[in-house]
């Protein structure tokens, strides 16, 4: 098949009545098969949508893999009917949030079990190893059956030294106290791509979230840093860091160099040439590359 040849299934999730849940499947076949390649799950980072991951599905699709990507809560179409309420955003659950888009796509193809690689870039990778750690700790009554894991520019939530400096600022933090910094933020996020395309679709998927669903997300990435170090999952992993995305580099580099140490599998660790933090937007293709390359070893 070729990339533009695919199937795309659309699951609104409508369990909060005034917060609609979009989350969409792009996929080679009409049909999941679970004794064939895991379904791929990758989720963006804040302020973004799932076109962070426009340039990267496709060659997943070419090469069999069906990819699912969500608006998180309050981000892309994901946005509320009442306006007027305080956002309800933690990791906890957005965790819940995928609990239903993956029984959704359990039971649309009549699936008991179900393989996954749980990924994402920045808040979403983050998010992706807390789903990671439930999944493993339920691993024997759980129909979701975690493969592997995907960290795109992001830190690990079982490190916390060294740390993201500004992350900290907002782990205790109120939206007042820290409401001056929400426009810098928000620009920084604009330039973390870098090419001409990448920022423009970056600043597009801002327009989208207000600041305090900004803080909403800082304070989320925060609070999901533990106090203490403990051992790293012991399921594959893949590390991808745009060249440029010096942000991430201290945070990445101590993933890696604890996953090779304690790790009981595979710990791979690519920087991608002339990309920024959103890799995925500058060069989403290569990113794609490695990721099969990635699953093709295991």
């Amino acid at each position: 098949m070729t990339v533009t040849e695919y199937i795309t299934d659309t699951f609104v999730d409508t369990y909060h009545p005034s917060l609609p849940l979009f989350t969409y499947v792009h996929s080679p076949y009409s049909r999941f098969d679970a004794q064939g390649k895991p379904l791929i799950l990758l989720l963006h980072g804040a302020g973004g949508d799932h076109h962070h991951f426009d340039d990267v599905f496709p060659l997943l699709i070419e090469n069999g893999h069906y990819t699912m990507v969500a608006d998180i809560r309050y981000h892309g179409r994901s946005q509320p009917t009442d306006h007027h309420a305080n956002p309800v955003f933690d990791f906890e659950v957005i965790l819940q949030d995928l609990d239903r888009a993956l029984a959704w796509f359990r039971k649309r193809h009549g699936l008991t079990e179900l393989p996954i690689v749980l990924g994402g870039i920045s808040m979403g990778g983050m998010i992706a190893q807390a789903y990671a750690l439930r999944l493993l700790s339920a691993y024997k009554n759980s129909p979701v059956k975690i493969q592997a894991q995907i960290g795109i520019g992001c830190a690990h939530i079982l490190i916390p030294d060294p740390a993201i400096p500004w992350l900290t600022l907002y782990k205790a933090a109120s939206y007042e106290d820290t409401r001056i910094m929400i426009p810098a933020a928000r620009q920084s996020i604009a330039d973390s791509a870098n090419s001409r395309l990448g920022k423009a679709r970056s600043a597009s998927s801002l327009c989208l979230v207000d600041d305090k669903t900004l803080f909403c997300c800082f304070r989320a990435c925060a609070n999901a840093l533990p106090t203490c170090t403990h051992e790293l999952s012991s399921i594959p992993q893949l590390l991808l860091r745009g060249e440029s995305d010096l942000h991430t580099k201290d945070v990445m580099e101590a993933w890696y160099s604890n996953a090779t140490k304690t790790a009981q599998t595979k710990t791979v660790y690519q920087v991608i040439p002339s990309a920024g933090h959103l890799v995925t937007m500058d060069k989403g293709y290569q990113t794609a590359e490695h990721i099969i390359t990635f699953l093709t070893s295991q």
